[in-house]
């Protein structure tokens, strides 16, 4: 089978499925709720692969509106402008396809307009698509695409009112630098009229009025009062237009005033792909830190290991020079301990015992020097060797400078008390002393 993209057209009759090679070869003409189930007997009758479909819908297909970007704060976010629909809209952000331009119309502000459609009608289409390997290359409107190509063949001017009749209905378009900022489906020739009317109060630029039938101008011009010039009438060929646009603009979207081919909830195997290659950069940066940790890990342990064997480098030369005669062994820290436990042991015995000191003659000394008159509570008296430390309660402060000076006149070597207040005024005091004659002997 030959391999081939193809567009789907709806027209006055029906939908039609055409080859993109030239000319445009017909595949199929019908209802578009039996393409889906032919889609098969379709590419075996005309012996050709469909790998890639545009659909150019009609207007009645489409919902339009436009508003200030101020209004979302700026934002850009397909999320925050899809939500800003719901206001104008008569469908919920969950169940359309949208696509949206930004169209500078002053210094301050720009202007957002959003082409939309009701997602459900064409989800079997879509999802048929998907599994047969087709990609939607481009879903747009038949009347602005034939309105670009005018715009690119510079039949009409890059700002202006266009006035258009396809398939026997009329549309108001208002362009803005190459912008479409705004799209009423009038309907009949009356509406239009009226319409037109309306926006031209405002509109300093040159009105056209593109149509594909000469006979829809008569009645356009009996309820505009005869102000349509014969100078402003263009006379158009849609096949003709879409097939100048159709077989440049699918290898380049991006030149599509509105494609909505690329939104998520249309285009459900681009919202796959999209996830998978999200997941795709998850698991990648994932890996990338898992590397990266791994090779920090693996450069501190080659680090560690370096330091390692320097310390057991030096220790086995501190051993070598220690013990000349001895034969390094492997556990250097094991000998290192070993013999440095062996140092200690000979340095404590060569040291004399101290000997315990009574404590009576310390005792009899620190009761001598007490003053008679000196009320206290005696805590505590520990007397060990040459140290004595007294727990005692008085009275009043005085009384333990009073004690203390009498311990310093007695022989003993009083450090500062310390003084802590207790119950009804009392004062606890711990004091510390050494005894001089011990120290002396």
């Amino acid at each position: 089978m030959q391999m081939t993209d193809a567009y789907l057209i709806e027209e006055s009759q029906g939908w039609r499925l055409v080859a993109s090679r030239d000319p445009w070869e017909t595949l199929w003409q019908g209802p578009l709720e039996s393409l889906a189930g032919d889609w098969k007997n379709i590419c075996q009758r005309n012996g050709v692969k469909i790998t890639g479909l545009a659909i150019v819908a009609g207007s009645e297909n489409f919902l339009f509106d436009s508003f200030s970007q101020d209004e979302v704060g700026g934002s850009v976010k397909s999320s925050t402008l899809r939500f800003r629909l719901e206001a104008d809209l008569p469908l919920s952000a969950e169940e359309i396809a949208c696509d949206f331009h930004f169209g500078p119309t002053s210094v301050k502000s720009s202007v957002v307009a959003a082409l939309a459609c009701e997602v459900a009608p064409w989800l079997p289409l879509t999802r048929h698509l998907n599994q047969v390997s087709c990609s939607l290359r481009m879903f747009s409107a038949k009347s602005l695409l034939i309105l670009q190509s005018l715009v690119e063949q510079r039949a009409i001017a890059e700002t202006c009112l266009a006035v258009l009749v396809i398939d026997g209905t009329y549309e108001i378009v208002v362009l803005r630098q190459n912008q479409v900022v705004g799209w009423r489906m009038s309907g009949d020739a009356q509406n239009a009229s009226r319409d037109w009317k309306m926006l031209g109060q405002d509109f300093e630029q040159q009105v056209f009025l593109a149509m594909d039938a000469v006979g829809e101008l008569t009645s356009f011009r009996e309820f505009s009062g005869g102000e349509v010039p014969e100078t402003d009438i263009i006379r158009v060929n849609q096949t003709t237009e879409l097939i100048r646009l159709l077989t440049r603009l699918p290898s380049n979207r991006s030149q599509v005033w509105f494609d909505l081919s690329s939104d998520e909830q249309l285009n459900e195997k681009g919202h796959e792909q999209e996830t998978l290659q999200r997941l795709r950069r998850t698991a990648l940066f994932v890996g990338c830190c898992l590397l990266g940790v791994a090779l920090a890990a693996y450069t501190r342990a080659v680090r560690v290991r370096t330091v390692v064997a320097a310390v057991k480098q030096q220790q086995r030369e501190l051993v070598t020079k220690a013990f000349p005669e001895q034969k390094s062994s492997p556990a250097v820290m094991a000998r290192l301990k070993s013999e440095h436990a062996k140092w200690k042991g000979l340095r404590s015995a060569d040291k004399n015992p101290e000997m315990p000191v009574s404590a009576l003659p310390a005792l009899s000394q620190i009761v001598a020097c007490i003053p008679q008159d000196l009320a206290m509570s005696l805590l505590e008296l520990r007397i060990e060797n040459s140290q004595v430390y007294l727990d005692v309660e008085v009275n009043e402060i005085q009384s333990v400078g009073i004690l203390a000076e009498a311990l310093q006149k007695s022989g003993l070597d009083v450090s500062p008390p310390t003084t802590t207040s207790v119950r009804d005024g009392r004062v606890r005091a711990q004091i510390r002393g050494t005894r001089v004659a011990d120290e002396v002997s």
